[in-house]
C-alpha cells in the first residue's frame, strides 16, 4: 500500500515520470521503501529544507499505524 502511494504520487510530481521506480526492501527494523527518479527531479522530492521528504516520511508514519510495520524512505538518482 504505502510503496504504491509513493509511486503515483511521485509519477504525478515529476518531470521525468517514467523514470520512476519503487523498490522496497524488508529488514529487522521494519521495510526500506527506495525511490528511484532522474536527477534533474532529487530536488522536487527533497523539497526545500527537506519539507517534501519529510512530508513523505509522515504519509509512511501513518501507514506504520495501520499495517504495524516500521517505514522508512530513501531517495536514489537512476
Amino acid at each position: 500500500m504505502a510503496e504504491r502511494f509513493i509511486l503515483e504520487y511521485a509519477k504525478k510530481i515529476a518531470s521525468y515520470p517514467e523514470e520512476i521506480r519503487v523498490q522496497t526492501r524488508e529488514d529487522e527494523e521494519g521495510t526500506e521503501v527506495i525511490l528511484f527518479a532522474s536527477p534533474e527531479d532529487m530536488g522536487k522530492f527533497i523539497g526545500k529544507n527537506g519539507k517534501m521528504i519529510h512530508s513523505l516520511k509522515n504519509v509512511l508514519s501513518g501507514c506504520k499505524v495501520k499495517n504495524g510495520k516500521n517505514y522508512r524512505i530513501v531517495v536514489q538518482s537512476v
